[in-house]
Formats: C-alpha cells, sequence, structure tokens
C-alpha cells in the first residue's frame, strides 16, 4: 500500500528516478517498403528514399502513435441477471501525419509519389507533353505486398542518456502500411506569414509494440530541441 508523499518528494522521485516527465517532441520514424520497387519508381522523381526520410523526419510537424479498441461481446453468465462483456475483434485506430512544407515540396512529393505507385501510374515522359494525345496513365492497382511499407515510430527521452543519444523506451511498428489520403493543402494570398502543411492518412493491418528496458537501448540521433 502506497504511503503519502510531499508534492516535493513526488517531484524529486520522478526526476531523480523516472527522468522527469516525457516530451512530445523527441521521436523518429521510419518507413521500410516490402517491395524494392517503389524506391527505383521514386527515383524516376528524383526522390531517394533513404536520405529524403532524413528530412522527413525534420519537417515532420505532428505524428501520432495510433491507439486501439476492442470490440466486445456480451456473454450472460448462467446466473439471473448477470452479463460480462469479454473482448472481441481487436480494433487498430487508423494513423495522421501532418508535415511542414520546405521549398521543395518533399512532403508532397514522398507521399504523392506513394500514391502514384499504388495505382500504377505511368511515368511516361510524353504524358506531360502537352501536344501528346496520350493523357496520364492509369492501370490496375498494383498487389497489395508491393505497395505496403512497415512505418516504425520511435519515441526518444534523454533520461540518464549518454552525450548525443537518446533512451528509447518503446517503439511501435505499424504493419502493411499505405497512405489512402492527402489532404487539402491551403494556399492563399492572405497567409503570408502562414506556413505550408499538409496531411496524410495512412491504413496498416495491425500495429507492433516493443518495449525496451530502461536500462538498455541507447540510440544516436541528431538535435531535435
Amino acid at each position: 500500500m502506497s504511503s503519502p508523499v510531499s508534492i516535493n518528494s513526488f517531484i524529486s522521485e520522478i526526476v531523480s528516478k523516472r527522468g522527469g516527465p516525457s516530451t512530445p517532441v523527441l521521436y523518429s520514424f521510419d518507413v521500410a517498403p516490402t517491395d524494392a520497387g517503389i524506391k527505383e519508381y521514386m527515383k524516376g522523381l528524383n526522390i531517394l528514399w533513404d536520405n529524403e526520410l532524413r528530412f522527413l523526419n525534420y519537417l515532420n510537424n505532428e505524428i501520432q502513435i495510433p491507439g486501439i479498441t476492442f470490440q466486445n461481446s456480451e456473454v450472460r453468465m448462467p446466473r439471473k441477471g448477470i452479463a460480462i462483456k469479454s473482448a472481441g475483434a481487436k480494433i487498430y485506430n487508423e494513423m495522421d501525419l501532418t508535415f511542414i512544407c520546405d521549398a521543395t515540396a518533399l512532403p508532397y512529393r514522398f507521399f504523392r509519389g506513394w500514391i502514384d505507385w499504388i495505382g500504377n501510374v505511368s511515368m511516361s515522359p510524353d504524358i506531360y507533353d502537352p501536344a501528346s494525345t496520350r493523357v496520364r496513365e492509369n492501370s490496375v492497382l498494383r498487389y497489395y505486398d508491393q505497395y505496403t511499407c512497415d512505418l516504425t515510430i520511435t519515441k526518444m527521452e534523454k533520461f540518464k542518456a549518454s552525450a548525443g543519444k537518446y533512451k528509447t523506451p518503446y517503439s511501435v511498428t505499424l504493419v502493411k502500411a499505405w497512405p489512402y489520403t492527402i489532404a487539402d493543402i491551403p494556399i492563399s494570398q492572405a497567409s503570408q506569414n502562414d506556413l505550408v502543411k499538409v496531411s496524410f492518412s495512412i491504413y496498416f493491418s495491425h500495429s507492433q509494440a516493443r518495449i525496451y528496458s530502461r536500462a538498455v537501448t541507447e540510440i544516436a540521433h541528431e538535435e531535435r530541441d
């Protein structure tokens, strides 16, 4: 049974033994394709997948670790008037990401290229030629395993970490993730001092959490704060 403690003792314990409150600004994410073909497709759009992910981390304004919900099933017990709810289907919430666009519109180009890969959009040069009678081509959608990627979000903390490194208490991998929506991008002459932001919504099959010991796992990471 816990005993009452003063607020000062509580703060001291949390800071000295638990590293203090968690900050929402220390995190990173990585996207690992299931099929290597998407990287080659991106090269045709002048996007080097592994190199651009580094800049996407810097430009990310907000990311979510999706929640989990169980649908319940009601079970009536033998005793009259007593019913319990047991776990039924496991539902994973969708994920939304928001990026600040740089002058090259990297977040839009990256995710638009990913969506065009899903749609099997042709990159033939003449489809952009106004004199051509051809239109922008779309064929049958690619197979699921060709366009899905594993998206891993790693939470980081400075708790007793070495210089230039962060502790990683946990990471969450969204298995078979793929973007299904690019939100509208508002552009206005009345917003000259604002930043252009773009949001994306992600579907995935399920998530896998990896929980690390407080005594292990440090990763090197450039300062973000």
